[in-house]
């Protein structure tokens, strides 16, 4: 398994920063077989108490 990654930072309204995380994961064909073996082509994989949706909102005090 190979994994990708690309980030990006940019300047945006008001001073504040936009930031763009892009991420992929390459299989070997066997990773590929055992993928489609037990049908996880739809899993999403993550770690438990990672996940944030939406933005990331901080109040500096």
């Amino acid at each position: 398994m190979e994994l990708l990654f690309k980030r990006e930072q940019t300047s945006g309204r008001l001073s504040r920063f936009n930031f763009k995380l892009w991420g992929k994961f390459e299989v070997s064909g066997d990773e590929q077989a055992l993928i489609d073996r037990y049908d996880l082509d739809e899993s999403v994989l993550r770690r438990k108490g990672t996940w944030r949706s939406g933005s990331c909102n901080r109040s500096s005090t």
